[in-house]
Order: C-alpha cells, then structure tokens, then sequence
C-alpha cells in the first residue's frame, strides 16, 4: 500500500468527470421538463436550442469549479467539500442564467433551469460520496500500514497531523525521538499521548532498517537536526520501499519556496512513481482483463505441461514459492514445477545457472519457453502481481541486494511482473545485476500505459524464447 493517495483520483480526471456530469445534467433536465409528466402548452421545443447552449455549460462550470479550489486541495470532512461545490455551482448557475439573457434565439424554459439548478450539485455531490464509501471499503480490505517515525519537538505534531489526514488505516509501530535533553521529556509524553511506542535510538540507522524494509518512514524533524543525521538518514532510504519527508516550514519560508502539499501537509518523496491515481486503476484493468484472457488462450498449453510434469517426475504439479512484492510484502508465487523435489536440499536458495543439474527435462523445455510462469497469470489475477513490472525475487535475495543496491527497494513501489523492461531487453537469467535494476528502476520512474503496452507486445517477441532462460 502507498501511503501517498495512489487511489485519489487526479485533479484533470475529476474536472472531466464532473464537466461530464454537469452537460449530462442539463440534458436531462431538458428530458424531465418535456418528455415526462408536465403540461407542454406551446408544444415541445427542437432540442438543438438546449443543445447549442452545451458549449456554454462546459465553459462557465469549467472556471467556476477550476477556480473554486475543488482540484487543489485536500477537503478535512465531506461537508466542507459539499460546501465549496454548492458555492461554485450557485455562482455558475447564475451566471448561466445571466448569459441566457442576452441569447435572443430563443427564451428558455424556467423549469428547464430549476431542474438543472437543482440536479446538478446533487450529481457532483453523489459520485464523490459514492468514491469516498470505495475508498473506505478498500481501506477496510487493507491492513493498516506501518509506521516508523523519526522526529523532534513541534515536528511531531505535524507528523501526527499528516497521519490523521491520510485516507488509508496506519498505526505508529516505532517512533524514534531525537529530542535535545531539554525537550525530551515533552516529546515523550506527546507520544505517549498519542499511542505511539518509544523505542531506544539504535547505533546506526542503516543497520536498524536493514530488518524493516516492511515499514513506512515518517521523518518529521527540524532543520538543523535533519542535517546533522542527512547522510544516515540517506543511506537508509536503500533499505525500504516509502519515505516520506515532512519539511521544517520555518526555513522553506524564509527562502520563499513553493512546495507541493500532500494531505494540506507541505511533504518531500524521495521516490517517487508516477503509477498513481488513475492510472492505478488503469494498470488493474489491464491485469484483470489480461490475464483472464491469457488463462483462456493458454489454458490447452497449461493442462498439456501439466500432464507432462505429472508423467515424467515425481512431486506435485505447481511449484508455489515465496516472492517479495509491493511494498515489500510476501505473497506465494506459482509456477510449474521444472526441478526435482529436493532441489534445494543441500543447495539452499540459489540462482538458477546454464546447464542446472538440479532442473528436470520437461523443466529444461518450459524454462527456456518460459511457459514454466504461466501459472502466475493467476497470480495477476488475484492483484499479487501484474502482467507488468520488475521480477519479483527471494526475501534472502532482496535482503542482500538492497544493502548493496542503491535505490533497489525502489522496484517495489510497483507490483512485480510476469515480464518487465529488463526481461524484454535481454536481463534475465545468470546476467549482470546491477543492469537489470538499471532497467527495473527506469520502468518505475517513467511509468506510463503506452510503456506496459509496448513491454506486452516486445514479450510475445523477446520474451518467451531467450538464450538467458534457463
């Protein structure tokens, strides 16, 4: 889960999505008032006199709610917000009205106006009460984050702050105080207040989240102390997935800086993804509708490996194993069985080499076909993995690389892929390492769904027959 609103919807997407509403509105409206059960005495008008005003609409409402604030900040309850929507459709609603005036084609029906008058807000109002229950029914499916904090005196609060706005469940697992002897005792008790535990401050920091890649990184302190710790604090951001920064406004105030504003609370992200918002739900579809559609093309190659797996070795049929994922947590990773079943009896977790006496020969045949990861397609579709995105590895793997890597615990901003960026360019297998997470780190900073498309069409090419797969 990101802390950071990846399922808020993005400011162009709602400004479209309620311009939709509002010409959907004033269409109905016209409807109601002529097509239903009110008295018509001068007979019903050509609906291409309403349809000629459309333009009007889109562009009254388009200033009105652009500059009312509604897409560049954060509303604390539901009644402020539904405050601020009735305010801005008052406004254009009168001024829609005023500009009918001077429109001498034709004089336009009062009803008409009065239903859209009415309807529309109603409209506005409903789909974000109806987005809100979804936010908080897939928060309810989600496990609370966890959260470590590193903070200090009035910094504190505004880590507090940031929490309590934020749109998914979280609780303060750790909170590490690195108060001056004369503000320790407050900044205790104010975490004692609030619930959070006090933990002794650790040696190193490095080596304190080397065994906390599971964790989110609140780092709430002031100006001075940030840059005593800066470079620890840096050296930590390699080993987890979310960090986020909470600035000492006194000092970007004095510089006069403009910061962008996460939850009404000025933040910095070290890593960052553009995979957000929309295109969260975007790259969902994409796995769903995909995957069901691969499982039904491939389901008469699936059920052939399978027999042959069952005819020709000993041992079950899928291989299930344990894979670090989104956020650096485990799921179980399905894939057809190519080794023999004490294959890592004496070996312990090891990469898989060129010639690998350990791997059978059905396995040999799906491992250089790649067809051995089609039973991951179920994983995609349960949401564990996507079609998309950096290969997922052992935890005794990742806890290695990310103390060697820098930046590799950026890989898992995103769900790990059936196929990646790497993959299709030839880093797969027994290859130079730091490459792949080359590659894997610039899929997730330049993100986009043109990139996953071009990836999918790149693997029916490059992807299932390589010399790298073994």
């Amino acid at each position: 889960m990101k802390i950071h609103d990846s399922n808020a919807l993005p400011s162009p997407f709602k400004l479209g999505l309620d311009l939709l509403l509002v010409t959907t509105t004033w269409a109905l409206s016209f409807y109601f008032r002529f097509h239903t059960y009110f008295t018509v005495e001068k007979g019903i008008p050509n609906w291409v006199l309403y349809l000629k005003l459309t333009p009007f609409v889109v562009g009254i409402w388009f200033l009105v709610l652009y500059s009312s604030g509604l897409y560049t900040k954060k509303f604390r309850t539901a009644f402020l917000e539904a405050v601020a929507i009735y305010r801005a459709c008052i406004l254009a609603t009168l001024a829609f009205i005023g500009m009918t005036f001077f429109y001498a084609e034709y004089h336009y029906s009062r009803v008409t106006f009065l239903f859209f008058s009415f309807l529309h807000p109603i409209f506005l109002l409903g789909y974000r009460s109806l987005y809100r229950k979804y936010a908080r029914y897939q928060a309810r499916k989600t496990p609370p984050q966890r959260v470590i904090i590193i903070g200090e005196g009035s910094m504190l609060e505004e880590a507090n702050q940031f929490i309590t706005l934020l749109p998914y469940p979280c609780a303060v697992s750790e909170t590490l105080l690195l108060s001056s002897p004369h503000t320790i005792q407050k900044d205790q008790e104010f975490c004692r207040k609030k619930g959070w535990p006090i933990i002794t401050l650790p040696e190193t920091l490095s080596a304190y989240f080397s065994v906390k890649y599971q964790y989110t990184l609140l780092v709430a302190l002031p100006h001075l102390t940030y840059a005593r710790i800066q470079e620890e604090l840096e050296q930590s951001w390699n080993q987890i997935p979310e960090v986020i920064v909470l600035p000492d406004m006194q000092v970007y105030q004095k510089s006069q800086a403009k910061l962008q504003h996460l939850y009404e609370i000025p933040s910095f992200l070290p890593h960052v993804t553009p995979l957000s918002g929309v295109g969260i739900f975007q790259k969902r579809a994409l796995d769903f509708i995909g995957s069901l559609c691969a499982i039904l093309l491939f389901s008469p190659i699936m059920i052939f490996s399978a027999l042959l797996i069952k005819l020709t070795s000993k041992g079950p049929v899928f291989y299930a194993q344990e894979r670090v994922g989104l956020d650096g947590c485990r799921f179980r990773m399905l894939k057809f069985r190519s080794m023999s079943l004490s294959a890592e009896k004496n070996t312990g977790a090891v990469w898989a080499t060129k010639n690998d006496a350990r791997v059978t020969p059905i396995g040999k045949f799906l491992r250089s076909t790649s067809l051995d990861e089609l039973p991951q397609l179920f994983n995609v579709l349960k949401g564990e993995m996507s079609l998309v995105g950096p290969r997922p590895e052992r935890e005794v793997f990742v806890t290695q690389f990310r103390q060697n890597i820098p930046q590799y615990m950026l890989r898992h901003k995103v769900k790990t892929g059936m196929t990646g960026w790497a993959q299709v360019n030839g880093w797969r297998g027994d290859t130079d390492l730091q490459k792949r997470i080359e590659f894997d780190l610039f899929y997730v900073q330049n993100w986009s769904m043109q990139f996953d498309l071009k990836i999918l069409f790149l693997t029916v090419f490059k992807g299932f027959v390589h010399p790298n797969a073994y």
